[in-house]
């Protein structure tokens, strides 16, 4: 009693350290590495992600992930009537995610993270994985599911690398086509055994204690402290894996100017940007770009089930008015653009260069 008492008093933090250290070790020492089926859980954090969700969320269902938890957080398109639409789904789950999202929480991300880590763990599921709005996890053969893939690998951390995808000259166009282009990068995206001792995270892996680290091909991930989350430059040479990460960072140059309103501290400083000033400029095709090549019947297929989806559910009057959320920001972001201060220009040059929207080049030259 008298411990349980003393455990009882301490601080807030102490104990949830306490409870988790506890619940880490459980997993590790009550479960070997191939003792359940393997169940894998994916996991999304979302703010105004309504024009992209229906989609995302039949593409990962269609490739074999058993159950999706969606955090949506300060919200102000229509999410909520994608999350009606889809409350008879039971793969699916929409959670709230705007507890997280207090300045008392350094990063909101990895909380959640950290958070489903231990909770997936306690499910029953084998694996869970991050990812993005703007990332979509892609079988190189368009037809193997994850748990299949997953088949043969030792490491309790697998790393998928970026792909990111350009050339989208249309707003919205399907996540999946019979040839795509883009690049490789080096960051990579990460499938965690939910019995691993994870140690550190960031948003795009974990390091932690006997941890092996693979790529795609099962060959060894070598990770340090500072580099858990990157492939070396030489790997960009190397062919698209069997499986990897579209990145849809940019999509069209619409979508991509209608990112560009959330503001953001500007560097170093404590002024607030107008805009999303982290971005580079949107990257057009180069003559380097790697081409990929799927299957049309697979392709067909895919776009079969997907508008299936989309009756099923009845989501394409939802799905209408959140594009039409997304074409209407860039209305937004052109006022910004006419009343932004003078010392935004440095960000204005860099955020919109390689953008040709006569709107917003008539804008720019008149500044």
């Amino acid at each position: 009693m008298s411990l349980w008492r003393n455990v009882r008093e301490l601080p807030r933090v102490s104990k949830a350290l306490i409870g988790f250290v506890f619940n880490r070790l459980f997993c590790f020492l009550t479960q070997t590495h191939s003792d359940i089926a393997t169940k894998i859980k994916l996991v999304a954090i979302a703010k105004d992600e309504a024009a992209y969700l229906p989609e995302w969320l039949f593409h990962h269902l269609h490739f074999g992930f058993h159950q999706i938890s969606v955090y949506v957080n300060n919200t102000s398109d229509n999410t909520k009537e994608i999350q009606n639409a889809l409350l008879n789904e039971s793969r699916i789950e929409f959670l709230d995610g705007n507890p997280f999202f207090k300045p008392s929480i350094k990063s909101p991300q990895l909380a959640v993270y950290w958070k489903e880590l231990m909770l997936s763990r306690r499910q029953g599921f084998s694996h869970v994985m991050f990812l993005d709005l703007d990332e979509y996890w892609f079988p190189k053969d368009f037809s193997t599911k994850i748990s299949d893939f997953l088949e043969g690998f030792s490491g309790k951390v697998v790393a998928f690398e970026w792909f990111n995808r350009q050339g989208e000259e249309e707003a919205f166009l399907p996540v999946v086509e019979r040839i795509l282009f883009g690049r490789k990068k080096t960051q990579v995206k990460s499938i965690i055994r939910c019995n691993a001792l994870v140690t550190g995270m960031n948003p795009h892996s974990v390091l932690g204690i006997r941890l092996e680290h693979q790529l795609a091909d099962k060959s060894t991930f070598r990770v340090t402290r500072n580099n858990f989350s990157k492939v070396s430059k030489h790997a960009l040479h190397e062919p698209v894996k069997d499986a990897f990460i579209l990145h849809r960072m940019q999509r069209s140059q619409q979508e991509y100017v209608a990112r560009l309103g959330n503001g953001r501290p500007l560097h170093k400083t404590k002024i607030m940007s107008c805009f999303k000033d982290n971005r580079r400029g949107f990257e057009e095709l180069g003559d380097d770009a790697l081409q990929l090549d799927f299957s049309p019947h697979l392709v067909e297929a895919y776009h079969l089930a997907f508008h299936k989806f989309i009756n099923q559910y009845d989501l394409s009057e939802s799905l209408v008015k959140a594009r039409n959320f997304i074409l209407d920001r860039i209305w937004h972001v052109l006022d910004q653009l006419e009343k932004a201060p003078e010392y935004e220009n440095e960000v204005i040059d860099k955020i919109f260069r390689g953008v040709n929207i006569p709107e917003v080049l008539e804008r720019i030259n008149v500044r």
